[in-house]
């Protein structure tokens, strides 16, 4: 494996197509055709385009369930190093067009906890992330749920050369989409620090520590820390920071006990995005 060649995953998993080509739709259809109640620990994956990719079918009643990426404690968590570099170009079916060291698609119930990804110094045009979290959204999750993403700690760089859509965004939870009530969503105590969001062109997405624009009926995104991270563009940028940024109707917000600090942005040309710390 080697990350230059962007076809190259750490731990891929996906009910979404044949066993045989990743570019033809085949949903499982029935929880038992699903991959659920994987445990995914300790590992030290390095040099690849996508540390871990785990990918549900687009049926409700066959989304993986229990799938869990770094248990509860800091000794099972898994070590995601030198990671990154663009989209696969090989046409996966709903793997995302961005790039992120973990990458959750379809799945419920599930946690991703206590896992380090460091992604390589890298040149992308794309958005570069840690961590991604999505639904399909006519394959919507129903019943009581809980998702966990607590106590990871990122680092991305991304320098783009030609980047008007490059970007950094250290965790991002979203598509949950019409307000599911029985749903809470957990997004706490995570480190998204030393980031560096650079290049020789503007850019429009800037650096974004944490993010969800889903809509659960309980979200709480509390105890998380966003650390020294900076936007050092070389011309003039639009690109803005957001440390802390919530979107989602949820019908109850906890935000709190975040802590923003260290920012810095220094261009060498104009400046004229905006700076959030938290935005809600």
């Amino acid at each position: 494996l080697n990350r230059t060649y962007l076809n190259t995953f750490g731990i891929y998993g996906s009910a979404r197509h044949t066993a045989t080509a990743m570019t033809i739709t085949s949903d499982a259809t029935s929880a038992a055709g699903s991959n659920s109640n994987n445990k995914i620990y300790t590992n030290l994956i390095s040099n690849v385009n996508f540390g871990i990719a785990l990918i549900g079918s687009g049926i409700s009643a066959a989304i993986d369930s229990g799938n869990d990426i770094g248990g509860t404690i800091a000794g099972t968590g898994n070590s995601i190093t030198n990671w990154g570099g663009g989209i696969a170009p090989s046409g996966y079916i709903t793997l995302t067009g961005n790039n992120y060291g973990i990458f959750s698609y379809q799945q419920i119930n599930d946690n991703i906890s206590f896992n380090t990804i460091t992604s390589a110094a890298l040149t992308s045009a794309v958005v570069e992330g840690g961590i991604l979290k999505n639904y399909l959204l006519t394959g919507q999750p129903t019943g009581t749920i809980t998702s966990t993403i607590n106590n990871n700690t990122i680092q991305v760089t991304n320098n783009p050369t030609n980047a008007t859509n490059g970007g950094i965004l250290g965790i991002n939870n979203l598509g949950l989409t019409p307000l599911l009530s029985t749903a809470t969503i957990n997004i706490s105590n995570n480190t998204v620090q030393n980031c560096v969001m650079g290049g020789a062109t503007s850019t429009t997405n800037g650096l974004t520590a944490i993010t969800n624009s889903a809509l659960p009926g309980t979200l709480n995104m509390t105890g998380n820390s966003v650390l020294n991270n900076s936007i050092t563009a070389t011309t003039a940028t639009t690109g803005q920071f957001q440390g802390i940024s919530n979107s989602g109707a949820a019908s109850t917000i906890n935000l709190n006990s975040n802590i923003i600090r260290g920012t810095v942005i220094n261009t060498n040309a104009a400046y004229s995005g905006s700076f959030f710390g938290v935005v809600n």
